[in-house]
C-alpha cells in the first residue's frame, strides 16, 4: 500500500518516479521510492522538478480519459500473450477507427492475474502525438498512463474491496470535467468522463451501474482538485446517492500524481511496460539511454568474464606446458641413463632407441661383414677435434655408436664437430656444460642413423 505523503527531500533519490498532474492549476507533481521495501512519497516542487528532471526522465504524467477508449475484454485465453492476441481483434469491433490506428495498452482485469481478462486503453495516434507536440514548455514525461488505470489501481491499493457485491466507484473532478470509474470486486468495469459539476450525470451512471450488476450497495471515493466537503454534501443531497457511502480521499488534490508516480514504480519493480501509452510511439529519449547503458553494462560484464576466462585459460596452459616439460625432461634424463648417454632423439623415438640399445646389450647378434664399421668414420672425426683445438678425455665405438668426450673452447667447436658427423651420416647428440676455466666440458654420442627408430 502506498505510504502518506511526506515533507519533501532536498535532493530526490536517483530512482525515484515522479508523477505529475496537469489538470490543476498549478500542476502537481509527487515523487515515489523506495526505502527498505517501503513506498515513500513526498511532494516536488515545480522548480526542483525542472532542474533534477528537465528531460523527463522518470517521470509519468497522467492522459485524460475524454479521448481515450476504455474496453474490458475476456478473451478465451490461457496464457496473457495469447489473450493480447486474440483481444486485439476484438478490440477492433469495438474502436471506432481501425486498431492500427490507435496507440493500445493492455493492463490485466485482475490485479492478482488470476484470469486473462484484460483492460484495453485506446487512443487515437494523432490525437497523442498533437497532445505531446502542445505540452510546449513542460515536461516531456517518459510515461503516459491513462488517468483511469493510474486511479482504479490506487484506489484498490488504498480501499481494498471488502466483497462483490458492492459496487465501487471514484470520481476524479476538476475544474473541466470528471473522471468517473466504476467497478466491484477490485476489478474495473467501466470508465466514463462527465462534465465538472453535473451531479445528475454522475447519479444516473450509479443508478444504470448498479442495476446492471445487480449490486445493492456502493461506495464513493472523491478526489481530485475540485473534490470537497461541499462537493460531499451536494452529492448527498442527491436522490441517487442516498444508500452510497461517500468519502473524501486524502491529500485528494495529489492523489493522482502520486498514484501515478506509484503506478510507474510498480511497473518498473515488474520490469514491464504496461499502461504507458508513450510506448506506442517509441520509446523516449530517457529510455533509450537508459537500455544502452544496460546493454553497455552487460557487454561490459561479459568481456570482463571472457577476459577472466582466458586469463584462466592460458595460465592453465602454461601450467600445462611446464608440467609437460618437466616430465619430457624426466622422461629424456631416465631414457639417457637406460641408453647409456645421450640420444639423438627424444619422446617415443628415445624411448624406442633406449629400448633397441638394451635388448642389443642383453642379445648380442653378429653382424653381417658388409655393414660398414663405425671405425672408419673416426679418421674424419678426429681431424675436426685436432683442427677445432678440442681435447677428448674418453672415446668408446661399437657397432651401432659412438661415444665420445672430453673439452671445446666454445659451442661452435661443437657445431663444427656436429656437422662433421652428420657429414658422415650420423646423428649427433652431445651435451655440455661450463667450466670455471671458460671451456666447455662436453660428452655425446654418435649413432648410426640406420640405427634410429
Amino acid at each position: 500500500m502506498p505510504a502518506d505523503l511526506q515533507s519533501p527531500p532536498n535532493r530526490l533519490p536517483r530512482r525515484a518516479w515522479i508523477g505529475i498532474d496537469t489538470t490543476p492549476s498549478p500542476p502537481v507533481a509527487v515523487a515515489a521510492w523506495r526505502r527498505f521495501g517501503r513506498v515513500c512519497l513526498a511532494p516536488v516542487p515545480l522548480e526542483r522538478l525542472a532542474q533534477q528532471r528537465p528531460d523527463g526522465a522518470r517521470c509519468a504524467a497522467a492522459v485524460s480519459m475524454e479521448s481515450v477508449f476504455t474496453e474490458r475484454l475476456e478473451p478465451p485465453a490461457r496464457t496473457r500473450a495469447q489473450a493480447e492476441r486474440l483481444a486485439a481483434g476484438m478490440l477492433d469491433l469495438r474502436l471506432p477507427l481501425p486498431v492500427e490506428q490507435c496507440a493500445v495498452t493492455w493492463v490485466p482485469a485482475d490485479a492478482h492475474r488470476r484470469s486473462t481478462a484484460l483492460i484495453a486503453y485506446a487512443i487515437d495516434r494523432n490525437v497523442l502525438e498533437s497532445r505531446l507536440a502542445a505540452a510546449d514548455g513542460r515536461v516531456d514525461a517518459e510515461r503516459l498512463v491513462p488517468a483511469a488505470h493510474a486511479l482504479w489501481r490506487w484506489m484498490t491499493a488504498h480501499e481494498p474491496a471488502a466483497d462483490d457485491a458492492t459496487l465501487q466507484l471514484l470520481l476524479h473532478a476538476d475544474t473541466r470535467n470528471g473522471t468517473l470509474l466504476a467497478g466491484c470486486g477490485g476489478h474495473l468495469r467501466s470508465s466514463l468522463t462527465v462534465p465538472a459539476g453535473d451531479l445528475a450525470a454522475v447519479g444516473r451512471s450509479l443508478q444504470v451501474f448498479a442495476t446492471r450488476w445487480n449490486l445493492p450497495s456502493s461506495r464513493l471515493l472523491l478526489c481530485g482538485e475540485t473534490a470537497d466537503t461541499a462537493l460531499i454534501e451536494a452529492l448527498r443531497a442527491t436522490p441517487a446517492f442516498a444508500r452510497t457511502e461517500i468519502r473524501l480521499a486524502a491529500d485528494a488534490r495529489t492523489c493522482l500524481a502520486a498514484a501515478l508516480a506509484d503506478e510507474a514504480l510498480a511497473a518498473e519493480r515488474a520490469g514491464a511496460d504496461e499502461g504507458n501509452l508513450r510506448a506506442a510511439l517509441g520509446a523516449h529519449p530517457a529510455a533509450r539511454r537508459r537500455a544502452a547503458r544496460v546493454q553497455a553494462r552487460c557487454a561490459a560484464v561479459l568481456l570482463s568474464a571472457g577476459l577472466v576466462l582466458a586469463g584462466t585459460q592460458f595460465a592453465r596452459l602454461r601450467q600445462l606446458r611446464r608440467t609437460l616439460a618437466r616430465l619430457d625432461g624426466q622422461l629424456t634424463q631416465t631414457v639417457a641413463r637406460l641408453a647409456g648417454g645421450p640420444l639423438p632423439v627424444s619422446g617415443a623415438a628415445a624411448i624406442e632407441l633406449a629400448r633397441r640399445e638394451l635388448d642389443t646389450r642383453l642379445n648380442p647378434e653378429v653382424e653381417a661383414f658388409g655393414e660398414p664399421q663405425l671405425a672408419a668414420h673416426l679418421p674424419d672425426l678426429l681431424s675436426t677435434v685436432a683442427l677445432r683445438h678440442m681435447t677428448l678425455s674418453s672415446l668408446t665405438v661399437d657397432d651401432r655408436r659412438i661415444e665420445l668426450g672430453g673439452m671445446a673452447g666454445s659451442e661452435a667447436d661443437l657445431s663444427v664437430l656436429r656437422e662433421a658427423a652428420r657429414r658422415a651420416r650420423l646423428a649427433p647428440a652431445i651435451e655440455s656444460e661450463p667450466t670455471s676455466s671458460g671451456r666447455l666440458r662436453f660428452s655425446g654420442t654418435l649413432m648410426r642413423q640406420e640405427a634410429l627408430p
